[in-house]
C-alpha cells in the first residue's frame, strides 16, 4: 500500500548488517540522542526499514531506522 505523504520530515541513520531488534533499538538510542543534542522534537515514533533481500550480505545490506521531526 502506498500512501502520499506531505511535510514530513525525519531524522535517519543508515547501517548494514542485520535488521533486528538489537540493531533497530541501538540505532535508534544513537538518533533520538543526536536529536536531543540539536534540540530539535520528536513528532512520532521511530520505524526502521531494510531495502534488500535476505541472500544480500549482511556487510552489503542497507538499513535504516528513522524518527520523525519537527522541521527546524
Amino acid at each position: 500500500k502506498l500512501t502520499k505523504l506531505s511535510d514530513y520530515t525525519v531524522a535517519v541513520v543508515t547501517f548494514s548488517g542485520f535488521l533486528n531488534q538489537i540493531t533497530i533499538s541501538t540505532n535508534k538510542t544513537l538518533l533520538e540522542n543526536w536529536i536531543v543534542e540539536r534540540d530539535l522534537k520528536i513528532t512520532g515514533p521511530a520505524k526502521a526499514a531494510g531495502y534488500n533481500p535476505p541472500f544480500t550480505l549482511p556487510f552489503l545490506r542497507r538499513n535504516e531506522v528513522f524518527i520523525p521531526i519537527e522541521r527546524p
